[in-house]
């Protein structure tokens, strides 16, 4: 079981168009690996009779009828429509919703014939960065048992860090795929508003939030996200006409703009070690890198006005008394949210055409932006999501200006950024790299990632001996 769930995404379509292996067993052995795994709490639910279906129907279908990602099992965060599973958003007080059809990535997936095996744990309505629920409870970090996983796209992140499947889809709309990304040592990326749409959305123009792959490695994740990819008829963000593809062969000649910080009071020591050294690997390489700062820090009151406006219409149906079933920290965004104005409103889309118009002006001189990931490693469950948090010793700001404004901003402006494990804390956990580049630039942004990646050389739990329930944590 062991052997096939460290497999990546292209050893398993391969070996399964070869058939060396079976889709069935690929499924069977992911199955018993989630079970294997059911104390990390990364699923909500698994559908064995569908993904066994799907696996018998793909190993007697024809190879020229095999897609891009034929056996290939994957998950799915649970705010994200599969057809005929139930959608949950992590929440006790709203209704669950059968979808009749899937969400455009779910559909575009299974026609290239990955087999989904169930839905990922996520905080209610995905709306903070650690994963625990009233629906679900607590989905537990691989590498410690005492800290969080990330979120909101956690229990994809635990899935794919702990072989329940080579890939996955997260969702991102503050970082919810690079924050869970970074915790559990695996990769993560945002795409471009418009480059994987989702025409289902409530708002399909104000839109800061969609679908995200998740994977092991850089390589993996450009298989499921060449998939994923490519405009829709219903998105109005993928009507313009796409830029040529560029190609990244080296990091020889590559702008670098370094961000060690982004407004942010603090960056915690052993991540600023982490990260700078990656920068002076691209450097190593030939990469050319020059320090800039874009305050998006600044950015987590107008933040906030956008999304808890997006959370009080959808939790605008519950009485009094279905609204004490929701999490206490949602609960204070839905009443935050009733203070905010019209005004208040405007402001918000005024700073983040600011904050686009900033990122743009980088991105003329440069090609790519790196940073951390985050300014501290992941956080203890215990976190206050509306309190300071403690960096080196000193309490900061709060969780989004303090600890990830450098994913937030980037959900804003709209750009792509991936996460990528850069090394370990000396207590054993990952740290997280990010890049971020040009709008429907992807496939640039992706180069680079792969060659930061492979000079980095950072193990993953895939390279060691997965650990077994109950014994979460590595050493460094």
């Amino acid at each position: 079981m062991n052997e096939i769930c460290r497999m990546s995404a292209r050893e398993l379509t391969e070996k399964v168009g070869r058939k060396a292996l079976s889709s069935l067993e690929v499924v069977d052995a992911m199955l018993a690996r989630i079970e294997a795994c059911a104390d990390f709490n990364a699923f909500v639910c698994t559908v064995p009779d569908q993904a066994r279906e799907a696996a018998r129907a793909l190993d007697q279908a024809p190879g020229k009828e095999r897609g891009a990602l034929a056996g290939v099992p994957y998950s799915a965060k649970d705010v994200t429509n599969c057809q005929g599973v139930p959608t949950r958003y992590g929440s006790k007080a709203l209704p669950a919703y059968l979808p009749p059809a899937d969400n455009l990535a779910v559909s575009r997936a299974r026609a290239a014939g990955a087999i989904l095996l169930g839905k990922t744990t996520t905080p209610e309505l995905a709306h903070k960065a650690l994963t625990y629920s009233p629906l679900s409870g607590l989905t537990l970090n691989p590498f410690s048992p005492h800290v969080t996983s990330g979120g909101s796209s956690g229990g994809a992140a635990v899935a794919v860090a702990l072989g329940m499947g080579p890939v996955a889809l997260g969702t991102d709309g503050g970082g919810s795929v690079r924050i869970p990304a970074a915790c559990c040592g695996i990769v993560g990326m945002k795409p471009s508003i418009g480059s994987l749409p989702d025409p289902q959305g409530q708002d399909l123009f104000g839109v800061s939030a969609g679908v995200g792959p998740m994977a092991r490695n850089v390589a993996d994740l450009r298989l499921f996200y060449q998939v994923l990819e490519g405009g829709h008829v219903h998105d109005p963000y993928s009507q313009g006409r796409r830029p040529e593809p560029r190609q990244c062969r080296s990091l020889e000649g590559v702008r670098v703009a370094w961000m060690p910080k982004c407004g942010n009071k603090a960056v915690d020591t052993e991540v600023e070690r982490l990260s700078s050294a990656a920068v002076r690997r691209m450097q190593d390489l030939g990469a050319i890198v020059e320090e800039v700062e874009v305050d998006f820090a600044r950015l987590e009151p107008h933040f906030f006005v956008l999304m808890e406006t997006r959370i009080a219409r959808s939790l605008r149906a519950l009485d009094e008394q279905k609204l004490q079933d929701v999490d206490p920290s949602l609960l204070v965004h839905f009443r935050n949210a009733a203070r905010h104005t019209a005004m208040d409103y405007m402001d918000a889309l005024s700073e983040r055409g600011v904050a686009f118009r900033q990122v743009q002006d980088v991105l003329q001189r440069f090609d790519v932006i790196a940073s951390p990931t985050m300014s501290a490693p992941p956080l203890a469950h215990e976190q206050d999501p509306h309190g300071p948090i403690v960096i080196n010793g000193q309490a900061t700001g709060l969780v989004r200006a303090e600890w990830y404004p450098y994913t937030m901003g980037f959900n804003l402006t709209g750009h792509p950024a991936i996460s990528i494990p850069c090394g370990y804390t000396d207590a054993g956990l990952p740290v997280g790299f990010q890049l971020a580049g040009r709008w429907l630039d992807e496939a640039y942004l992706l180069d680079v990632a792969e060659s930061v990646e492979g000079a980095l050389g950072v193990r993953t739990l895939a390279d060691m001996e997965f650990v077994a329930p109950g014994e979460a944590g590595i050493q460094k």
